[in-house]
């Protein structure tokens, strides 16, 4: 799931952070939407019942087994709209 939301955010635009390395890729998705303020990222994002959280003032995505692609669907969605 992590390198789908990289793959995908990637084309729109972000910049992604995470070392998506086999040997160094973990869970965990940092990214910068360029000239988009992280928090209000954030509270967008909350506001649509999408998880994430803001640090070191990128977007901090943490997926996991319980999520499915039409989460990240709707995490793409309301990051990118």
């Amino acid at each position: 799931l992590g390198n789908d939301i990289c793959e995908s955010l990637e084309r729109r635009g972000a910049r992604v952070y995470s070392d998506r390395r086999p040997v160094h890729a973990s869970g965990i998705v940092s990214v910068e939407l360029l000239d988009r303020d992280p928090r209000e990222l954030v509270r967008r994002c909350q506001s649509q019942h999408v998880v994430v959280n803001c640090r070191a003032g990128r977007i901090r995505i943490s997926p996991h087994a319980w999520n499915d692609a039409g989460d990240i669907e709707k995490l793409i969605d309301v990051l990118t709209e």
